[in-house]
């Protein structure tokens, strides 16, 4: 690649793209099934194809060749798949290349980004994902549309971190509440680090009486500690014995995907395909240490997704993948449940902000610490 996401422009600007040197007439193809939304002069004589992809991210295929795309039937509106050619790299005056964008839902227009300015909230940092695509393949890209099954194996190094800097103020979907990383944890726009009542009695026991399989089972998938306690103590503030069962269940052998066993609460359905063994049932999820792995594989199977981004994970692994809701009373505007609240995530969150409280002095250290956020 190229000049990098953030880096210095000349003309007072930040580059908010990354360049993929490439030879002009190269064929350019879709990351992610979705929708041609937009196509228009970008730069020069180079043009602009942008996609809408079903998980949610849009995609600006930067400087492209004018009207290559009709040699591959591709116009706005038409749907396209992972792989398909949809258009052909450009030529500049020295140069030729894929500028590669990416914007959050909604998004049919580049947006420039100042120096001295707020970074545009529609802006993404693809940094991870390139990176996600280029080792796992074009075939993997699908992955990123759906909500994933089978878990990924731990990979080395740190998790597969943010679109945009998490460090800055972000959203996932148009006119959603922004938030960022800090050292004490999420930080909410308006409301700063929001934390629960009173000492952070539940997440130190959940810590204290599974923090071992927590640390396991962290190191094994790649997340980190606070994510697995936060979604524990959201999902059943550290009850092991809790079981769920959604409308239409009639039986843990009919109806797999209607029971919640367990401390992480994952269906039997979930757990069964995200770990590859159906032999899962409800006794085994009821061991803890079995619900721990189940859930962790889970939350890192959906990292395609999440990027690992706290309160995108607490409503992919509620709502079962990323998706928007705009009702009024959900300020993250990530569907969740109830639908149409933002009840989940904000108890998530501040489950989240105790748990990065309580790690930081206790005694147990966790294996995958909250500071690989901030580094």
């Amino acid at each position: 690649p190229g000049r990098r996401f953030l880096a210095d422009r000349a003309d007072g600007r930040y580059h908010v793209g990354i360049d993929l040197w490439a030879e002009a007439g190269d064929v350019i193809v879709a990351c992610e099934d979705g929708e041609i939304v937009n196509h228009y002069h970008f730069y020069n004589n180079v043009y602009a194809l942008f996609e809408q992809c079903n998980s949610g991210l849009v995609i600006n295929y930067g400087e492209v060749k004018p009207d290559s795309w009709r040699e591959f039937g591709v116009q706005k509106g038409a749907r396209v798949k992972a792989g398909q050619p949809i258009a052909r790299v450009g030529q500049m005056t020295n140069s030729a290349m894929c500028h590669f964008e990416m914007y959050v839902k909604g998004t049919t227009v580049n947006h420039r980004y100042y120096k001295g300015g707020t970074p545009p909230k529609e802006l993404l940092n693809p940094t991870q994902y390139l990176l996600y695509l280029a080792e796992q393949g074009l075939s993997q890209a699908m992955r990123v549309a759906l909500p994933p099954l089978q878990a990924s194996d731990s990979q080395p190094g740190q998790p597969d971190f943010a679109g945009m800097d998490l460090l800055v103020f972000h959203c996932a979907f148009a006119n959603g509440v922004r938030w960022r990383l800090a050292r004490q944890g999420i930080e909410v726009e308006g409301a700063g680090i929001e934390r629960t009542q009173g000492s952070p009695a539940t997440v130190t026991k959940i810590w204290e009486d599974f923090g071992d399989s927590i640390n396991c089972w962290a190191d094994r998938f790649n997340v980190p500690c606070v994510l697995i306690i936060a979604t524990i103590a959201t999902e059943t503030s550290g009850d092991a014995n809790k079981i769920r069962k959604e409308p239409g269940y009639v039986s843990d052998s009919e109806t797999p995907g209607k029971i919640s066993p367990g401390l992480m609460q994952t269906l039997i359905s979930t757990a069964r395909a995200t770990l590859g063994d159906n032999n899962i049932d409800r006794n085994w999820l009821l061991v803890p240490d079995n619900s721990i792995k189940a859930g962790t594989a889970y939350i890192s199977g959906q990292r395609s997704t999440t990027l690992l981004d706290p309160p995108k994970v607490a409503c992919a692994y509620n709502a079962g993948s990323l998706r928007e809701n705009t009702g009024q009373n959900n300020r993250w505007k990530m569907h969740q449940y109830p639908p149409g609240t933002g009840e989940h995530c904000d108890r998530f969150v501040k489950w989240f902000n105790d748990a990065v409280s309580v790690l930081a002095s206790h005694a147990k250290k966790p294996s995958i610490p909250y500071d690989v956020y901030l580094s």
